[in-house]
């Protein structure tokens, strides 16, 4: 009986590992795979900073309306989309020369996202003041178009809109053209 089970486990072959044929099988069907999705990637990419500026910005307009609000004085908003950055800025303009000053006005917050090498805003200088009313200081629908710029060719994804009752939001814009 003993000589029975050493001849069946000497029988039994164990496989650890992959053969080079299995190894190169799979590293095959990555290659493939990959060069396919490369493509896209860049559009996902893209779209996602596309989609977190817009949510950066609409969060630092939202900020400067409640700062308005409570504080009962005029709060600017700047947001400024040059040189492959957005910078957000929240001040008190003190000496109202509609600009930030570093000697007079008081920041609030600031903040910046980097490297938006996809991303273009319309326009790319934006300036809001909402009075202590939280209205701010237009009277018609303003809006900051953010679009993906891929291949040399522009598509708008979202706009954000501020309305004259100082209602802040956006809105997706079906990848219509860029103007």
């Amino acid at each position: 009986m003993r000589t029975y089970c050493i001849e069946t486990i000497k029988q039994i072959k164990v496989n650890y590992g992959l053969s080079l044929i299995e190894f190169m099988t799979v590293v095959a069907i990555v290659v493939v795979l990959t060069s396919v999705s490369i493509p896209y990637l860049g559009s996902i990419i893209s779209r996602y900073q596309a989609e977190s500026s817009g949510y950066h910005m609409l969060a630092g307009l939202k900020f400067c309306r409640v700062e308005a609000l409570k504080r009962e004085k005029d709060i600017t908003c700047e947001i400024n989309a040059a040189n492959k950055n957005v910078v957000s800025r929240v001040y008190i303009d003190n000496n109202t020369s509609n600009s930030f000053d570093t000697d007079t006005d008081k920041l609030l917050i600031s903040s910046t996202m980097s490297n938006t090498s996809y991303l273009k805003v319309v326009p790319e200088l934006s300036r809001w003041t909402f009075d202590k009313e939280g209205f701010p200081n237009n009277n018609q629908l303003d809006q900051v178009k953010l679009c993906v710029v891929l291949n040399n060719k522009s598509t708008h994804l979202n706009t954000i809109f501020v309305d004259p009752e100082g209602v802040i939001y956006m809105k997706d814009a079906n990848n219509a053209p860029c103007v």
